[in-house]
Parts: structure tokens; sequence; C-alpha cells
């Protein structure tokens, strides 16, 4: 590559990653077409990608990074990324490299340690800009590229800061237009479709409505806010508009959302959704942010405000407010300070709430809505202390325990159905309780005084206990947390639900992306085992950070939770002994640990993995085990609904028809370039054996690529049959022959035994030969090699060399004298890396000794 020794690159001095790449000895970066010489990327903007394919949060980000690169491609931007693995061996290194258009530096764990130790690395994936004014690991490139995409080029501080403050600007008091359209959209969206100009709002008041289908306040507030929009829109005329900037998972919940709203929208697919969410710092839906008609913004908590006051909130400017708080207290100044009700035995004082139930007529009082019971469940738990409760609690040993309880009672007095809340007097009574039964009351005791009203409705009474098994840790967990009903979509269930089924904690986050990956996974598997008629539930504990992303994630899932807490999913982590999320943990004796990973079962297996037991990882072992060895091929191939293989044109051969024959079972994907280089090979073997053995060899391609379009590209080029790419078989025989580098090559004998697992390097060297691939036939080979290797000389002397050359045994060279490969028998020089064919020699017979 115009690169020669004579050629010395002059790198800049004191630059680190040029002294680092030296000292192990690399002179050239890889790319897709070959090596590139360091000098490549002199003067340019570098950035070193520390990722993996094992991880699933790099593969997640290196679709954005890649993006993100052809763009700054396009723009005539001088950068180059370098990839540096995290992974654990060649075959995932290059996978994860052919998904990337840049560099990488070549395969190794010194220079991956050197180079990590030199940036402080501490997690992956990690960008990290060579050049003056960079920011730190710690600064996190990633998360500045995921929030503002190419613009956050060229990842300085300052243009860091550049950023947040064209933010600040644009959530002040940025024009409409800025706020809400780039230079390829000029419109928001109406629910049937209809394209609006942002432009025309201009001089509105706008409502930048947060939120998304999956969460039930966001649903509960939408029904307030369409009746204000609706009383708005008239008493306004039209000078009023709400705008949805959409946080939900995919188009189809947006779609469903849009149906039911009378405004307007971001279109889902546009990335000024993520922009807004970012601009207005939005942490919790539903959001309310007004935007003034003078483009500026004068209220980021509308949503408080239209629970408490309705329309006559607008225009939702602080001095509005002022005013409503006067007329408030205005009120307030008309009514007796006390009064005596005939039905009530105590003087009655004059207070303000947010929402209250009215003891007599049963109606709700001015504010009292849903937003009283969303404002308790989003208070975080880290937060709570004696403060918001009571003083005196401060001196007892058990104060968060008390704090939970009356929270507990507090979550019953807002409960969403009106009709469940608790009465005033037992609201009391139970307050009044709690010092009580900490003082001197049993656990037990105490859990039979916390039966409501609504219990009843429910079946459960304080004249039923629910007999729990003796030392069953997990209700003793959750009875010390004040917890006596788990929670499904439809409401709470009691525990004496889940009584005789096969219990399962599942510990996951909405954060993880690995657990966002397995839970639909785990969803199809607990359908199957629901049709099956198998007693299992599964309970989620949530490792989220607030109970939005809680409510997000569980939101997916079809089974039970424990309620958010943080101090009960550390008591449960601890005892349970969860080392990592996400992790699935069986209650019962036989019980596998965390340790054997459950995950990696269900993975392997899916629902023949149930019930996720010691005995039942056996047996799968067990059953592996006997198809690996001499399973029936039938067995091996197909299933209840699959008894075929495919050919590249699609046909199907009946797996019956191939018993009897030798059957190689070809793993490897089309990204792998020794797989592609392999399977020329094997081709020419393939069509030399089908001709010789007369159609008793047969090749079927178990598929590791990555989607159906690589799949379908290497069957263009092969001559053999396949499994199915959709069929879960591929990775049953993956896991079952134990596959963890590609390509490789299993041989099934006519005996439907497996004779061979590394027929590869069989076919390597031997070739064709190497039929039937058995350990006889590798013997046979063996001895005639030795054979021929018996009539070469010892050494031989070659008349444009001037050392003497020995006789020796090679996989694989080069002959330094007709420039063609050869394998097996060769003379060499190894102190000149110096080889001949013995063809070669034989063709110089003047120069043997």
């Amino acid at each position: 590559m115009a690169v020669t020794a004579d050629y010395q690159v002059q790198f800049p001095e004191n630059d680190d990653i040029y002294s680092i790449l030296a000292a192990e000895g690399i002179e050239f970066l890889l790319s897709h077409s070959g090596e590139v010489p360091l000098e490549y990327i002199h003067g340019k903007t570098i950035c070193l990608f520390f990722s993996a394919n094992w991880c699933r949060p790099c593969k997640d980000f290196t679709p954005e990074l890649v993006k993100l690169y052809e763009s700054l491609q396009k723009r005539g931007e001088e950068l180059e990324i370098i990839f540096v693995s995290f992974d654990h061996d060649m075959t995932l290194f290059y996978e994860h490299f052919w998904s990337m258009p840049w560099l990488a530096v070549p395969f190794s764990l010194s220079l991956r340690n050197k180079l990590t130790d030199k940036y402080r690395v501490a997690r992956i994936p990690s960008l990290v800009p060579l050049y003056p004014d960079e920011i730190s690991v710690a600064d996190d490139v990633i998360g500045l590229i995921e929030d503002y995409g190419p613009e956050a080029f060229p990842f300085t501080k300052k243009r860091k800061e550049e950023l947040k403050a064209i933010d600040d600007s644009k959530r002040v008091g940025g024009q409409l237009e800025k706020l809400l359209t780039h230079e390829t959209r000029s419109y928001v969206v109406s629910r049937n479709g209809s394209k609006v100009l942002v432009s025309d709002l201009v001089g509105k008041t706008i409502g930048l409505y947060f939120g998304a289908h999956w969460c039930p306040p966001f649903r509960s507030f939408t029904s307030q806010l369409i009746d204000v929009y609706n009383e708005l829109t008239t008493s306004t005329k039209g000078s009023f508009e709400v705008i949805l900037v959409s946080t939900d998972r995919d188009s189809r919940e947006f779609n469903i959302n849009m149906t039911d709203m009378p405004w307007l929208a971001i279109p889902y697919e546009d990335r000024t959704r993520q922009d807004l969410c970012r601009i207005f710092n939005i942490k919790l839906i539903p959001a309310l942010v007004i935007i003034g008609p003078e483009e500026k913004t004068v209220c980021t908590n509308a949503r408080e405000m239209v629970s408490l006051y309705g329309s006559r909130s607008y225009p939702f400017t602080e001095s509005r407010i002022v005013e409503l708080e006067a007329c408030l207290k205005k009120e307030g100044d008309s009514f007796p300070r006390k009064v005596k009700d005939k039905k009530h035995e105590h003087e009655l004082k004059l207070d303000m709430a947010k929402g209250y139930v009215c003891d007599f007529c049963k109606k709700q009082g001015k504010g009292a809505d849903d937003e009283l019971a969303a404002w308790v469940e989003s208070v975080a738990r880290t937060e709570w202390n004696a403060d918001v409760f009571d003083k005196e609690m401060r001196a007892g040993k058990e104060q968060e325990g008390q704090m939970l309880k009356l929270l507990k009672i507090g979550l019953r007095c807002c409960d969403w159905d009106v009709e469940r809340r608790m009465e005033l007097h037992e609201a009391v009574d139970r307050i009044e309780e709690v010092d009580h039964r900490e003082a001197g009351g049993s656990q037990e005791s105490f859990r039979s005084s916390y039966v409501t009203a609504s219990d009843v409705e429910m079946a459960v009474t304080a004249d039923y206990q629910v007999q729990f098994p003796e030392n069953d840790d997990i209700y003793s967990i959750l009875a010390a947390e004040g917890i006596e009903f788990l929670l499904s979509h439809s409401g709470e269930v009691p525990l004496e639900y889940i009584h005789g089924k096969t219990i399962c904690l599942f510990f996951s986050a909405n954060w993880c992306r690995p657990c966002k990956d397995f839970t639909p996974e785990l969803v199809k598997l607990y359908e199957i085992l629901q049709k099956r008629g198998e007693e299992i539930e599964i309970i989620f504990v949530s490792f989220d950070h607030d109970m939005t992303l809680f409510y997000e994630h569980f939101w997916s899932m079809p089974w039970l939770a424990v309620p958010f807490s943080l101090s009960l999913r550390n008591k449960l982590t601890d005892k349970y002994r969860v080392a990592r999320i996400p992790s699935l943990v069986p209650l019962y004796p036989g019980e596998i640990s965390v340790a054997d990973d459950v995950i990696g079962l269900i993975e392997d297996y899916g629902p023949e993995a149930f019930p996720f037991t010691k005995k039942r990882k056996e047996e799968l072992k067990a059953i592996d085990e006997s198809k690996r060895v001499g399973g029936q091929l039938e067995k091996l191939l197909t299933h209840e609904s699959r008894s075929y293989v495919v050919s590249r044109n699609g046909s199907k051969v009946l797996v019956s028809d191939l018993v009897g024959k030798t059957i190689g079972l070809y793993f490897g994907a089309h990204w792998c370039p020794p797989f592609r280089s392999f399977t020329s090979q094997l081709i020419d073997v393939y069509n030399e054996l089908t001709t010789s053995t007369k159609g008793s060899f047969e090749v079927i391609l178990v598929s590791t690529d990555r989607d159906s379009r690589e799949f379908n590209i290497n069957m263009t080029n092969m001559p053999w049959l396949a499994i199915p790419f959709e069929d879960r078989t591929r990775q049953d025989l993956c896991r079952i022959f134990n596959i963890k580098l590609i390509p490789a090559l299993v041989i099934i004998g006519p005996e439907e035994k497996t004779v061979c697992t590394n027929a590869r390097e069989m076919v390597s060297l031997y070739g064709s030969r190497s039929y039937p691939f058995t350990e006889s036939r590798i013997v046979e080979l063996e001895a005639c090699l030795k054979k021929e290797g018996d009539s070469f000389p010892r050494k031989v002397k070659d008349k444009k060399h001037e050392h003497e050359l020995k006789l020796d045994m090679a996989k694989g060279y080069v002959c330094d004298f007709c420039k063609k490969q050869g394998k097996f028998w060769a003379f060499s020089c190894d102190a000149c890396d110096y080889d001949l064919h013995p063809t070669c020699v034989e063709e110089q017979e003047a120069s043997l000794v």
C-alpha cells in the first residue's frame, strides 16, 4: 500500500496512542478491505470506540453511531473512528466489526488493556475523542450523541456547553418554529393525518403535552385535559392549542393515543420528540409545558394547574396562579372557621385540601381527582422521611415501617377507584393503631387489622387469614414491608392468589437493554406455559429509578408485580443473592440458583426449560448429549411442525430421505471472512464427493447469520441444503454441538451417529480425501503422509539459497520457487523462512545431497 521499510511516518511527540501501538508492534489498522497504514489517520479527529459483540447496549448503540459517522462523512468532517474490541475471541470481533464502516485495531487483549487503562474506560460502549479539550469518558460522549446526534460533533466540552446554551435559549424563549420544526418538516399532524403548519400556530398559547399510552396517570389526566381543551377552544376562539409529544414505545401505541385526542402531535418518527424531552428536562409523565403567545415558556408544570383549577388556569401564567389563589382565599374567608355537623360527634375545622371525598354526598371535592393518587405514587422512596409524616417518629426504631404503613393508608384513601377508597373513620382508626401495633401488637394481628371495607368485595375479610407456608421467606418479606397485595394491569391482587403456583421472581429494569431484549422472550414462554395449563406465576421486581419507568416496563408484562419500593427490592435482592439483571429466581425446593443462570436456560431451551429445576436442567443436558453422540437424524433436524430442510431455490427435502447418507452440518454466517473463505473450499469438496459417492454425501447449512437477508445471500452461493432461517433448530444445534467458533463442520455418519466434530480441519488439510471423516480415515491419511515423507531425503541444498533445507511437516505454506501454496511436506530454512515444495526440489536434482 505504498508504505515500505524505507518510509517512516513522523508521529507527533507525546502522542500516546501511537506509542502504545508501537509498543505492541502494530504498524497497521484494519478495514474491511485490508490493512491501513497508521499515517492514514493523521490530521483527522480520532475517536476510539470501545465496544463488544456480546454487549447488547453496544449492539444497540452501534447503528446510531454508524448513522452519525456517515452523516459526518457526507458533511466532509475529518473524523475517523477506531474500534477497540472487548470481545472474547476473533469470531465475535469480526462479527461486530463487520457492522462498522470505520477502522479497528487488531484483536489483542494486551493492547485493549493498555488502551483501557490509558483512557480510563470504565464501561462499554464508550467513545473517547483523542484531541485537546476532549470530553472525558465521565462526561459521557455516548449520552451526548444520543441526545444531539451529529450536532454533538466534535464532542468537545465547548461544543457541549454551546448545545446546552441553545437548549436553554429554546426552553426560555425560543421561537415556536425553532422549537417544533426543522429543515425537512414544517408542520405538526392531526389525528386524521392532516398537516398543520407550525407558522399558523404562532401567536397562540401552546400546550406541549408529554406522555405515553402505557402510563396509567397519563391516560387518566388525558381525560381531564380533553375537557379543558374543549372548553378553552370555545372560550378563547381557537387561541389555545395542545401538541402531543409522544414518549410511546412504538408507532402502534402512538396511533392508539391519537385516536382519542382532539389536538395535534409531533410525528412519531421525528427526532424532535426526543429533543423536546431533553430541552424541557422531562423526567416524569404526564407533563404539560405552556408556550405563551409571545413564544416564551410561561409554565413548565401546567399539569398541576389543570388538575387543580381546570380551564380557569388559562393562560397558565404566574399572575394567573396568584389570581386563582386570591379567589380561593376570598372564598375561604366567606366560610366559618369551625362548624358542628349533626352526623359527627367532633367539631369540624375549615381546611384546604387538593382533593377529598365528601362523607355526606360521597362526591369529590374541588380538585379531587386521580391526580392526588398520581402525586402520591410519584413520590420517590428515597425522599420519604419523618418530616413528611410525623416528627415524633424520629425517636422510634421502626420509623420507616411506620411511614410505609401510613403511606399505604394514604394510598387506599386516594385509590383510583373512588368506590374502593377507605372511609374517613376507617383511616383515622388505622392511623391511631400504627403506633399501638408497633409497640406491642404482633405482625399477624397487624396484618389482619389492615382489612378495609373494599377488601370485603374481594372476598378477603378480617376473619379470613391466608395460611402461608412456614419459612416461606417471600411472604415474610412482603409482610415486613406492609404489603398485602400484588399488582396486575387490572388492579390489586391479594397474596392468596399465588398459592399453589410455581412462583418466579423476575428482577428487571426499563433502563436495562438486556432486560428489555429478554422480556419479550419471557412473555412468549409465560403465555405458552399458561396455555399448557402450568401453574406458574411470575412476579416482577423493579430495578427502575422511578414510578414512570416502573409502569412503562410493567406495561409490557402479562404477569404480576410487587409494588414499586427500593426497600423491598433491596431485601429481595439480598435474600435471593441477585447479582445481575435480568434474573429469574424460582421459589421452590430444588430450584436452580441465580449462579446457574435460569435466563440462559430459557434462552437455550425455551418453554422446555420449565420448571427450571436442577433435575430438569440435567434432563435437558442428557437429551442434548444423547443427540450429540448418536441421536437419530430426524430427532436432530426436525420437530412436530417441520419435517424438511430447504434448498437454495426454496424446494423442500424430507429429512427422512437423507437417512443413511453421510451428513455435514455446516455452521457459519456470511459476515464472517473465515467462513466465506472456507465455503469456497467446501464447495469444491462437496462437488467432488457428490460425484464420487453417487449422492451419499450431503451438507446442511446451520446459519448463524444476523438476519434473513444475510441468510439468503449465503444460500445463493451454496449447492447444498439448509435449516430454515426462522426455525429455532439452528440455535438448538449450536447448543447441542457446543459451537463457539465459526466456521464449524460436524459430520453425522450413515448410522446416524456423530463421527467427527472438527471436520473443518480435516477438509482444510486433506480435501475430499477426508471422506468419510472417521477416526480410522484420519489414521489412514496420516499413515500415507508418513510413507510419503519417508520417500524424501532429510536434507536438500537449493542453488538459490545459501542454507541447507530440512524436510518438515507444515499445514500450509507458499513455495518460494513456484510461488504456489503447499501443505504437509516441505523443505524449509527456519532462519530465513524459506520453503520449497518437494516437487520443486526434484526439479533441481543436481542440488540433492
